[in-house]
């Protein structure tokens, strides 16, 4: 399940030395194209990505759309990739990602043309009857994502 909720925290969850602050909003069009998953940690963690689930890869799209092809192991040892679509918006430099009965947002940290580092701030799950108030927040850890550009 921690694989599953990571793998749709990135979908919305995204680069080198430069920072972004409060007086500068990453705008859709720094985020467009694809981003491959180079690493994920946790406070007081180093990368907990095997090999595998660094095959992960992020696209945004400029109609809004985004897929997130999740790699993981099989049961087989082969590696996998499940692929969820869903809308993202991006506003105050926060990526905004709604998929199927999901919405997770991610803070930008930084952004360069080649490198997406983004923080978790949560994931909502919506209610049985398909309403987002009152939804279960099924994530709280502020892991810290970090992406490369592949095109």
């Amino acid at each position: 399940m921690r694989k599953q909720i990571i793998a749709l925290t990135i979908i919305a969850s995204l680069f080198s030395c430069s920072f972004n602050d409060d007086s500068t909003n990453t705008s859709a069009n720094e985020l467009l194209g694809t981003w491959k998953l180079q690493s994920i940690a946790y406070p007081g963690e180093s990368n907990s990505l095997d090999d595998c689930e660094m095959e992960s890869t992020l696209t945004f799209n400029a109609n809004f759309s985004t897929i997130y092809n999740s790699s993981e192991e099989s049961g087989t040892g082969d590696c996998a990739v499940y692929p969820y679509q869903g809308e993202y918006s991006i506003s105050d430099n926060v990526i905004t990602i709604t998929e199927a009965s999901m919405v997770t947002k991610d803070k930008i940290v930084s952004i360069s043309e080649n490198q997406l580092v983004t923080k978790a701030i949560y994931n909502l799950q919506e209610t049985p009857s398909g309403s987002w108030e009152g939804g279960e927040l099924i994530s709280a850890e502020q892991y810290i994502a970090t992406y490369v550009k592949v095109d």
